[in-house]
């Protein structure tokens, strides 16, 4: 098939069962001046349909009427095997009816033999080959437009004014979630659009004043009902007369950036209340202590019989109540101290279901559900009690009138889609522990305050609202996370997803505290900055029998190592926290004076600090605040009897 250039001859096949029109046809072409056509002939219409099929010419010249068949027929025969060269149908006689059906059939033309010339002849096939050019170049841009608009990663969509989705890209469907192009066109727009923040027919209104909207970020919702961020440009499309007619829009996925964006905010507010939290358990120990322990040592000092007695004994109790709330602080903050063990939540589940059952009393009730496998998680033991029961009797709080509570334990993959709706939680196996309940839910709003320390939804007297606080704060130290689906009048479901371990690791055991209040002889450095912790301890192990020397920081504890009075040291017992500077510090100080020193630290902060944690890893001892007279000689005595 000839290239179509201006210095090349040009094949033409004429399709005609009259030899006569072929000479005739031949002879026209041969009289222009610079003849660059050559003349093919095919006297049958199988014959021309062979041709056309192959494609091997630039122009076909077709007889209208083929015997049984038209050049029409030959004409559609050509369209579906693709063939796109020009068709120039010829007729002997004129009819207005034919020339139409011709033209819309996508004929180049329509000649009467009657009136052929060499100019006219001539002039028709250069105008059908330009026009068989322009279409070409008009298809390769409107495949170039389709691909770009296939491919690129913006939401590109075109709607009418009614909200009709009359077109849009792969990547439009895939933000909102339409399985194919079907259920996309056509549908209503309306239905991604939440009143409260973006209507269409808001956006209407503002093209129409301003051609456009420009980056604007709003809220949408997908097919799924999941909420959808996005950053859209929208364009106005006006007629000749300047009525706006259509709207053109490019919609970014922004989801996963406000997401991430919320977190952190989140993120961010939670860490400051849990310093904040985890400051005021702090001091509130070092009171705590000294309250357990004045209550203890003053009614030691009096007879059983005495009325005193009962008045101690309460204030002990109120201040253990107390002691629990700093606990559950310092749970919120991620400052509690955990010993995490391998465990089995199945099985710590079914040794707390007898429990857990008397907690929620008859009318509601536990169904437990596990998996037949379930993979093993590391978490604190004791951890796992508190966040069953605070749940638990959170979701019977919600049941007034009774319900159901399920308790389910399963293995989970999670993926990247399921990631980027909860970009806080890696992909990866998890154990899932899901609490679910069928009582009275949580509203939106009170979702967004749910795990804030003493934030409730309960009456006054009701709750602490430091519940789901702990919750979240021994979840996240234990490196899991917890999600809350939960829909007023219709139930809350909180799942908790642990990493799932390979191996099971062996569990520490604890021994147990012998009662005997242990005494002795040697010498102690009590460095402490609180006064009445300080006093406090160098009575109880004073009266103990040991020798106690005492300094309220750092500096003043090397005044005493320094002195030369000072009688050897045997023991020092600092807080790890100190202003100035830290228990960890002053302790490498004073083994430069002593490298055997032995030393007790203690803290009303577990291992949350930066000091605590290297403490901790060193393995030296360590006391959590608050604490008894009792336990304070025992570890002391324990410390002082090794070798």
């Amino acid at each position: 098939m000839s290239n179509g250039n201006n210095h090349s001859l040009l094949n033409i096949l004429l399709i005609d069962d009259d030899e006569d029109d072929f000479i005739i046809t031949r002879d026209l072409l041969a009289e222009l001046p610079a003849n660059r056509y050559k003349l093919h002939w095919r006297d049958t219409y199988s014959a021309g349909k062979d041709a056309i099929t192959r494609g091997e010419f630039d122009v076909y010249l077709v007889d209208y009427r083929l015997g049984a068949h038209s050049g029409l027929d030959l004409l559609h025969d050509a369209q579906k095997c693709g063939n796109n060269a020009p068709f120039i149908l010829l007729t002997g006689q004129g009819d207005t009816t034919v020339d139409e059906k011709a033209m819309q059939a996508g004929a180049a033309d329509y000649l009467l033999k009657s009136e052929l010339n060499p100019a006219l002849l001539d002039r028709v096939i250069r105008y059908s080959l330009a026009q068989k050019r322009v279409e070409a170049h008009l298809r390769a841009s409107e495949e170039r437009y389709r691909q770009f608009f296939e491919d690129d990663l913006t939401g590109d969509f075109i709607a009418t004014l009614d909200g009709k989705i009359i077109a849009c890209n792969t990547a439009f469907l895939n933000i909102f979630g339409f399985p194919s192009q079907k259920e996309a066109i056509g549908f209503d727009i309306h239905r991604l659009c939440p009143q409260k923040d973006f209507t269409w027919e808001q956006a209407v209104t503002a093209i129409a004043a301003g051609k456009k909207i420009t980056y604007m970020e709003t809220e949408l919702k997908r097919l799924d009902s999941r909420t959808v961020y996005v950053v859209q440009n929208l364009i106005g499309i006006f007629d000749a007369d300047g009525a706006l007619f259509r709207i053109k829009g490019y919609v970014f996925n922004n989801t996963e950036r406000k997401l991430l964006e919320q977190q952190l905010l989140q993120s961010q507010k939670m860490e400051a209340i849990g310093r904040l939290a985890g400051g005021v358990a702090h001091d509130f120990n070092n009171h705590l202590t000294a309250i357990l322990s004045y209550a203890g040592l003053a009614r030691d000092a009096l007879p059983e019989d005495s009325p005193v007695q009962h008045d101690l004994a309460g204030i002990q109790q109120a201040a253990k109540s107390a002691a629990t709330l700093t606990r559950q602080l310092l749970a919120f903050a991620r400052k509690q101290r955990i010993q995490p063990q391998v465990l089995n939540l199945a099985d710590s589940v079914s040794k707390l279901e007898k429990m857990l059952r008397r907690i929620i009393g008859e009318n509601i009730e536990l169904v437990t559900q596990r998996d037949g496998d379930i993979g093993l998680v590391e978490i604190d033991p004791g951890h796992i009690e508190q966040v069953l029961m605070n749940l638990v009797v959170n979701a019977r709080d919600a049941m007034p009138y009774g319900g159901k509570i399920v308790i389910q334990t399963q293995n989970v993959s999670l993926d990247k889609h399921f990631s980027y709706f909860h970009p806080e939680i890696p992909p990866g196996e998890y154990v899932l522990l899901s609490i679910s309940d069928n009582g009275i839910g949580i509203s939106a709003e009170d979702q967004k305050h749910l795990f804030e320390p003493f934030f409730t939804t309960k009456e006054i007297g009701k709750g602490t609202g430091l519940g789901l606080a702990t919750v979240f704060g021994i979840v996240r130290q234990n490196e899991g996370h917890i999600l809350v689906y939960s829909e007023v009048g219709v139930g809350t479901t909180f799942k908790l997803y642990f990493p799932r371990k390979d191996r099971r690791d062996a569990a520490p055991t604890a021994s147990a505290n012998a009662m005997e209040f242990p005494h002795g002889d040697e010498t102690i450095l009590v460095v402490e900055d609180d006064e009445v912790v300080r006093d406090l301890i160098s009575r109880v192990l004073e009266e103990a029998g040991y020798t106690i020397l005492t300094a309220g920081n750092g500096q003043q504890a090397m005044e005493v190592m320094r002195s030369t009075g000072t009688p050897h040291i045997d023991l020092v017992i600092s807080d790890a926290i100190m202003p100035v500077e830290d228990g960890a510090t002053l302790f490498r100080q004073l083994q430069q004076h002593d490298p055997d020193l032995r030393i007790l630290f203690m803290s009303g902060y577990a291992d949350s600090t930066e000091v605590v944690v290297n403490i901790l890893k060193t393995g030296l001892p360590f006391m959590e605040k608050p604490f008894s007279p009792l336990v304070l000689a025992q570890r002391v005595r324990e410390i002082l009897d090794k070798s």
